[in-house]
């Protein structure tokens, strides 16, 4: 398979876990205001993704993201560090190997519908691009 045709199912696999990222952030900020109070102004919200204790299983995923998108943008793609990366994701999506993690996400799989959509089209891809890409 071309390099190509790996950047973009990587890329899609990207917006995927940027989408389920989101969706599980604004679920998040609603928690945090049932509990906490009202979020006065969007400017707080990045201080709270950054350093408030609720937000913080939802670092794993960040820099899983952030690393995805490194290895998109980077100008030769190494397949061992993308294969790395991607059982990475799948080991923090579908495991408890992220105890943190997946104690807050495991949750959301029985009763929300956009993250099980997002859920099954990310094990999906996942699955593909391994199908499709041995070495990666």
């Amino acid at each position: 398979m071309s390099d190509g045709t790996l950047k973009a199912d990587l890329t899609a696999l990207s917006t995927t876990l940027t989408r389920l990222h989101k969706a599980l952030m604004d679920h998040q900020f609603k928690k945090y205001e049932k509990d906490q109070g009202r979020i006065q102004h969007n400017g707080e919200k990045p201080q709270l993704l950054l350093s408030h204790t609720d937000f913080q299983w939802l670092r794993p995923l960040s820099h899983a993201i952030a690393d995805l998108d490194d290895q998109v943008e980077s100008d030769s793609m190494d397949g061992a560090e993308i294969k790395g990366t991607l059982k990475e994701i799948e080991l923090l999506l579908f495991s408890d190997r992220h105890k943190t993690f997946s104690e807050q996400y495991q949750p959301f799989e029985p009763g929300t519908p956009e993250i099980i959509l997002l859920h099954q089209e990310l094990k999906n891809s996942l699955q593909s691009i391994s199908k499709k890409n041995p070495d990666a």
